[in-house]
């Protein structure tokens, strides 16, 4: 057996985890652990060469799910996080990601959007996609994103790794749905992997199906090479209609205002014309009594 140290994630108990099984049970609290997940958040115990479940343990995919769980809120330990860092830094001193956790601040919105334009780094989806929320990044620094460069794997593995990040979200926790839509779209996927991509961005975002048709709809018109399904190109089709339909509505109503100001005005002056003639009037009868 391969027992490796670790700390309960419910109890905080140190314990000896069977790195051969896939589960076990706190025996201080007996609350239920999987491996993964433990040794995960209980990194300090890892060398670089350890095998868990007969799979050697990828510093980098360690190093981008701490940071993962870090901004989520389900691993606080900023100190051990850098400490880490710096491990991974010994044996690979340009690692991007390590040298941005041990130096720079981590909710700095700057520096994220700075060590997402950088030239060396590559991650995976769930970090790319946490970083991007975190940074509340505006869509003109995203439109100079190369997420060609910055995610990892090869193009077959980035469809995968996209597709399952996106399906295993019940309910998306970020606002901005242009967050997932410029990966999709500037990533070099076929038409036919974006078309469904974006069906899995339009059912988990309902209520913002106009702004993604916007962004579509400008993608669509500036990469003649992309071919979006006819029922997005009718979505678009539809919105223009009823973009149209508001626009005519609001210049009826304004050509409506402004003949009612012309009404109004014209009124006043007759008004005003009126009442100089009765006075003009008065003082003609005033003068002939006199």
């Amino acid at each position: 057996m391969n027992y490796v140290a670790a700390k309960c994630t419910q109890c905080g108990a140190s314990i000896n985890i069977d790195s051969s099984k896939k589960s076990g049970y706190c025996p201080n609290c007996g609350t239920k652990y999987f491996t993964k997940d433990v040794t995960i958040n209980n990194y300090s115990s890892y060398t670089y060469n350890e095998s868990i479940d007969g799979k050697t343990i990828n510093r980098q995919a360690v190093l981008e799910k701490l940071l993962v769980n870090y901004y989520n809120g389900k691993f606080n330990d900023i100190d051990n996080l850098k400490e880490y860092s710096f491990k991974v830094l010994e044996v690979d001193k340009n690692n991007e990601l390590a040298n941005f956790i041990a130096f720079k601040e981590l909710s700095d919105k700057k520096e994220i959007v700075n060590l997402l334009k950088s030239m060396n780094l590559k991650i995976g989806f769930e970090l790319l996609l946490c970083l991007l929320n975190i940074a509340d990044i505006s869509s003109e620094n995203i439109a100079t994103l190369d997420f060609n460069k910055i995610t990892s794997g090869k193009l077959s593995d980035k469809y995968l790794e996209l597709q399952k990040v996106l399906d295993s979200i019940k309910k998306f926790p970020f606002v901005n749905c242009k967050i997932y839509l410029y990966p999709i779209l500037k990533i070099n996927f076929s038409s036919e992997q974006k078309n469904e991509l974006i069906g899995f961005v339009m059912q988990k975002f309902p209520s913002n199906r106009v702004s993604i048709i916007r962004v579509l709809d400008q993608f669509a018109s500036q990469n003649k090479g992309f071919v979006l399904d006819q029922k997005y190109l009718d979505m678009i089709n539809k919105q223009k209609d009823l973009k149209m339909q508001l626009e005519e509505k609001k210049e009826k109503e304004q050509e409506r205002l402004n003949n009612q100001k012309k009404e109004s005005s014209l009124n006043v002056n007759e008004k005003k014309g009126i009442n100089k003639d009765k006075k003009f009037r008065i003082f003609d009868i005033f003068k002939k009594k006199k």
